[in-house]
């Protein structure tokens, strides 16, 4: 990944192959409710056309994943439950070569729906699962641009990486939204 300027001046560019970045640190196990903001400008489709955006996620094993479906030009959210049963959103929208602010959230003990913001509105649904039984929690570490064997990698850039373990009000995500001006 390489540094470039799209809104903080820290953004970072990946190329589709196997770039990616791991936060470090330790990675709370219970995340029941949250908020994962970010900026993005996609400029292809990523590796395996599904590039990840941000993800909590190690081999077989995958809490959440946000990646950039290129078949449907959507932001996507994929959680799983201890079961292994795939919960998944996909948000209509994307436009490649487009900056646009996003912010996801999630209350497990609410709706138990994913919730997604482009630009501080919500967008229209193509697919929004309610969520069942208990949400897999796990100490996987959180990457960006890239799942950890390097086979999805995000064609574009990703800014203003942010993850609350709360969902943030509606002018929480509107002032999250104005930081990167489109």
């Amino acid at each position: 990944a390489s540094a470039a300027r799209v809104c903080s001046g820290q953004a970072l560019t990946f190329d589709g192959g196997d770039d990616v970045v791991t936060v470090p640190g330790a990675s709370p196990a219970a995340l029941t409710r949250f908020s994962i903001g970010f900026s993005l400008f996609t400029t292809g489709p990523g590796g395996g056309s599904l590039g990840r955006i941000v993800s909590k996620e190690d081999g077989p094993s995958s809490d959440i994943l946000i990646h950039y479906r290129a078949a449907d030009n959507a932001v996507a959210i994929n959680m799983f439950n201890t079961s292994n049963t795939l919960f998944a959103t996909f948000g209509t929208g994307v436009v490649q070569s487009e900056h646009s602010s996003w912010v996801i959230t999630f209350d497990d003990g609410g709706d138990r729906r994913v919730h997604m913001y482009k630009n501080g509105a919500e967008v229209p649904y193509a697919r929004q699962d309610t969520m069942t039984g208990t949400m897999r929690a796990t100490t996987n570490p959180w990457r960006i641009g890239n799942q950890g064997t390097g086979s999805r990698g995000f064609e574009g850039t990703i800014d203003a990486v942010r993850i609350y373990d709360r969902v943030l009000s509606p002018s929480e995500i509107a002032i999250l939204s104005a930081l990167c001006p489109r």
